[in-house]
């Protein structure tokens, strides 16, 4: 991309050309949220006045399955944390240093969280961009919160669409990323200020419209960086998590709506009344001491007349048309109604995953991608933090990410599987175990005090 031979405009129009085809969040959001759905919007079903002036309110349901389908995704994904796992050259202490920072980094930016929040993100808009940068230390102080003195913070920030940005990469003739941009609008001064942010290997560009002209400019002289990288990644998918299952959600929400209407309608009890000679209604009593009496001859009749409609038909339409919502997903519904019926083991539980984690295992080549990405990005930073002497040896530094699908695993059956494969032997220590079980504030006194416990029952006996 030129920066010098063209105008703020012609720079704009052409860091706009989006080289992915990903749907406009404008159209996601009309599915994404419940409230947006046809049954809430729909101008042919709206509330109307009866006959005396009075509105009728007609019955809306939604059901929120896109953004469910969308965190339980995430939650197969990122639910269990990313293991990241550095492979030390024997004897290099600079790489053994440099795995701890790198660790340090992202437990300081709380990655586990930022996994799940750009998950579910992904999963809804089809796009995020992960943007790490460096704020100094207020009074050039430096803090050693990384285990090395540094004067800067390592910092991370997502945008997507769900949070007003849009996003947008620029490719060359090989596929390879050579500039990001982040669009987006902040209210000054009660005007609306559009900002442009460029990201390339070397510099940050930032255009704005706040100016007089209210035009695209340049707002200042670009920041320079030497990590020799986009310092973001971005991740895209060409569908929601959802895909095309829109209409199955509004037809269960249309079916449940409207049989609402006819419950409120005809729920009501109408009583019927035999009888040859004219019968006074009015004038009973409405209290909890006397019943209503009406007079009627000997062959009168009165009895109460309900609606009876067909509630297994509904029924069964609405489990079959949640369960293939899911179903055709490959996303497992864990509803407390599905799960609380059936009594089985841990182990037989994990086959009911088995589906949803085939799913996993196909989403995860972009996020395995995108982590690899980040290393990279973090190695960077911290080379230009700890300086040239570290280069060679942290860019050598191999870095694995593993992600693990989320299942339902019971410790005693793990437990009792591994004691079978050591042949009944033990595979945890004492100390061990009373370090898991975590209710100890003093292991050493603790393990003191259950061996004086088995010295005095050892003396009693």
């Amino acid at each position: 991309m030129d920066f010098k031979s063209r105008t703020p405009e012609e720079i704009i129009k052409a860091l706009q050309k989006k080289d992915v085809d990903i749907p406009l969040w404008a159209t996601l959001k009309q599915e994404y949220y419940p409230k947006l759905h046809p049954v809430m919007t729909e101008s042919t079903y709206a509330d109307y006045q009866d006959e005396d002036g009075n509105t009728v309110k007609l019955c809306r349901i939604t059901y929120d399955w896109m953004r469910l389908a969308a965190q339980r995704m995430s939650d197969l994904c990122v639910a269990i944390p990313v293991k990241r796992v550095y492979h030390v050259t024997p004897g290099n202490a600079k790489q053994k240093e440099a795995a701890v920072y790198l660790e340090n980094i992202f437990k300081a930016n709380r990655i586990d969280a930022v996994n799940l929040d750009r998950c579910n993100k992904l999963f809804a808009s089809c796009e995020t961009f992960t943007l790490w940068y460096l704020v100094p230390e207020p009074n050039g102080k430096k803090n050693n919160k990384y285990g090395f003195p540094c004067s800067v913070k390592f910092k991370c920030r997502v945008f997507s669409p769900m949070t007003g940005a849009e996003l947008y990469p620029l490719y060359d003739e090989y596929g390879d990323l050579i500039a990001h941009s982040v669009y987006y609008t902040r209210t000054k001064n009660n005007t609306e200020v559009k900002y442009m942010d460029c990201y390339t290997a070397s510099q940050h560009f930032k255009f704005s419209t706040d100016n007089v002209d209210k035009k695209w400019a340049l707002e200042s002289t670009p920041e320079e960086y030497n990590i020799g990288k986009i310092p973001g990644v971005y991740v895209c998918r060409e569908t929601p998590i959802w895909e095309d299952k829109g209409n199955t959600v509004y037809e269960a929400e249309w079916t449940i709506s409207r049989n609402g209407n006819y419950l409120r309608k005809n729920s009501k009890p109408i009583i019927t009344v035999a009888d040859d000679k004219p019968v006074k209604f009015g004038k009973e009593k409405e209290d909890n001491k006397a019943r209503s009496v009406f007079k009627l001859s000997a062959s009168g009749k009165m009895s109460y007349v309900t609606w009876e409609q067909q509630v297994e038909n509904l029924k069964f339409q609405q489990q079959e048309l949640k369960s293939g919502f899911f179903s055709d997903l490959q996303i497992p519904d864990w509803s407390l109604d599905n799960l609380k019926g059936v009594a089985i083991s841990a182990e037989s539980r994990k086959y009911q995953f088995v589906d949803a984690q085939l799913k996993m295992k196909q989403e995860s080549g972009r996020l395995i991608e995108a982590a690899d990405r980040e290393i990279n990005i973090v190695k960077a930073l911290l080379i230009s933090q700890l300086g040239e002497d570290y280069r060679e040896d942290v860019e050598s530094l191999v870095v694995d990410n593993i992600f693990t699908p989320f299942s339902i695993s019971d410790d005693k059956d793990t437990i009792n599987n591994l004691v079978d494969a050591t042949g009944g032997k033990a595979i945890m220590s004492q100390r061990e175990a009373i370090s898991e079980f975590g209710h100890s504030n003093d292991i050493d006194r603790t393990l003191q005090e259950i061996a004086d416990e088995n010295k005095t029952d050892v003396l009693a006996q």
